[in-house]
């Protein structure tokens, strides 16, 4: 097979697609049954990589790999199935590049270039933020797909609620968003409870004065900014780390809304921003590479008006 053609996918009419609205903030994931064309290929490829820890590794539980792969028919399935109609985002007049304008290139720029295959490998006393509940703060819309045989199949994503507060979605401090996807944003009940409950603590705690207001008054094209984004995440994260095993079901503090079960071949797209974690067991798979955990990753950066360069 030709090496470009390894990502090919099935038709339309081959899949299976669900779309389902979870949580409070009714936030859209859709789950795709029977992506790719060539799912076994693409698994015996990944086994053949080289995997190590990743760059800024406490964010993934174990082991990575990348490949520079033509993705280009993923990115437009997205864009026709999943951001247009679902999201009801016009796409037409907008890019998705690994450097966003005003911004520099960093570690986070590799994660929307190339493709990276992972397998869960870590204990549930490492990789502290990726076994927390958390928001991909880097990215836009997270696809992930299924590699494990179905017999290994066991766990999946799991989406959740910050029980005290109601926080489901993190809206991401970036610049620039399109209206359609700040709205979408500020309907949320996270987003009320962000600049109700959580904004007022913050202030009857420090002092509401000019100088800790600021920080949070947002520039064109923003729902968060980096200041009120760190807010909210010590607010319902710090001392509030599982304290035995990954989040394999709800607790008192982090209550799961919706999972999506591991499956060969099955794809899954969710807005980054939405609290979500892995559901693994080290029990549930084995200690070598073709045993473990496996999932193929991409990632869309947010959205820039105009044609791409």
């Amino acid at each position: 097979m030709q090496f470009e053609r390894l990502l090919e996918l099935n038709s339309i009419d081959d899949m299976s697609i669900q779309v389902k609205k979870i949580g409070n903030d009714n936030i859209p994931l859709m789950v795709v049954d029977n992506f790719l064309k060539y799912p076994e290929m693409v698994r015996e490829f990944a086994l053949s990589l080289n995997y190590n820890k990743p760059v800024g590794s406490d964010l993934w539980p174990g082991i990575q790999a990348v490949a520079s792969l033509n993705r280009k028919n993923i990115e437009e399935f997205i864009v026709r199935y999943y951001l247009e109609p679902i999201l009801e985002l016009d796409c037409s007049n907008y890019h998705f590049p690994a450097v966003r304008p005003g911004t520099k290139a960093d570690q986070w720029s590799s994660w929307f270039l190339l493709t990276r295959f992972g397998a869960v490998t870590m204990p549930f006393d490492e990789a502290p933020w990726a076994k927390n509940p958390h928001v991909d703060y880097f990215g836009f819309i997270a696809s992930v797909l299924y590699l494990s045989l179905p017999e290994q199949s066991r766990g999946g994503t799991v989406f959740i609620r910050h029980r005290e507060t109601g926080i489901e979605t993190i809206p991401p401090a970036a610049l620039g968003l399109p209206d359609r996807l700040r709205c979408i944003l500020k309907e949320t009940r996270s987003h009320e409870i962000i600049y109700g409950k959580i904004f007022d603590e913050w202030w009857a705690e420090h002092g509401k004065s000019w100088d800790h207001e600021e920080p949070l008054k947002k520039d064109e094209g923003q729902v968060l900014t980096e200041k009120g984004f760190d807010i909210v995440c010590q607010r319902i994260m710090t001392g509030n780390t599982p304290t035995s095993g990954y989040l394999t079901q709800s607790n008192p503090v982090w209550e799961i809304t919706d999972q999506v079960d591991v499956a060969f071949n099955r794809l899954v797209l969710y807005p980054t921003w939405h609290l979500h974690s892995i559901s693994w067991d080290p029990t549930w798979y084995g200690k070598t590479l073709a045993e473990r955990r496996l999932t193929m990753m991409n990632w869309l950066n947010f959205p820039v008006e105009g044609a791409e360069p």
